[in-house]
């Protein structure tokens, strides 16, 4: 139990301990020269060599006591007394589980595709390569337009035909699908 300290609650400028839980007294007073002005409340003291010491002020004020250290009386508590009851026990009855058998589904292949641009007599071309297509043709797009559908023999060279500044994005797909590789960009 919490010990609560008040100074000047009775009006009379003196130290006085209440026990938190029951606010039964467990110290009243001090003597004439433990005075405090004003009203203060305290939850915490220490109490060391006879003396109870708050800080406040900015000071340390130290009340004589002048008995036995206060100490808060415990309340006493109620403790429940449990009762057993007996409780059938349940016995359990077998019931069927129905068993679950996979069925694998097949995952498309990623198709995988790189693309290398060069010149030849100033003319663009792309080489292109890819691997993991699992039909026997292909379908090549550049810039969204299927260009050509060739036997899947993991490699084309396209001949955009252009000299200057220009970029091309690539795709394989088997063809006649939507089952497609990454697309590849080449930069003139």
């Amino acid at each position: 139990n919490a010990i609560v300290w008040v100074v000047g609650a009775e009006g009379d400028q003196r130290l006085h301990g209440y026990n938190g839980d029951t606010a039964a007294v467990v110290y009243a007073g001090g003597g004439a020269n433990e005075l405090m002005t004003g009203t203060r409340q305290w939850n915490t003291g220490i109490v060391a060599r006879g003396r109870i010491y708050f800080a406040a002020d900015n000071k340390i004020y130290a009340f004589k006591l002048s008995a036995a250290t206060p100490t808060p009386t415990p309340t006493a508590t109620a403790t429940a007394t449990p009762t057993s009851t007996p409780t059938p026990t349940p016995r359990p009855s077998p019931t069927p589980t129905a068993t679950v058998t996979p069925t694998a589904t097949p995952t498309p292949g990623q198709i995988t595709l790189t693309a290398r641009g060069y010149k030849v007599h100033g003319r663009q071309r792309v080489d292109l390569a890819w691997s993991g297509a699992t039909s026997s043709k292909v379908d090549i797009y550049r810039n969204g337009t299927r260009i050509v559908t060739v036997g899947n023999n993991g490699a084309y060279t396209d001949s955009p035909g252009g000299r200057g500044h220009d970029t091309y994005t690539y795709q394989v797909c088997n063809a006649g699908t939507q089952t497609c590789s990454n697309q590849a960009t080449v930069r003139f």
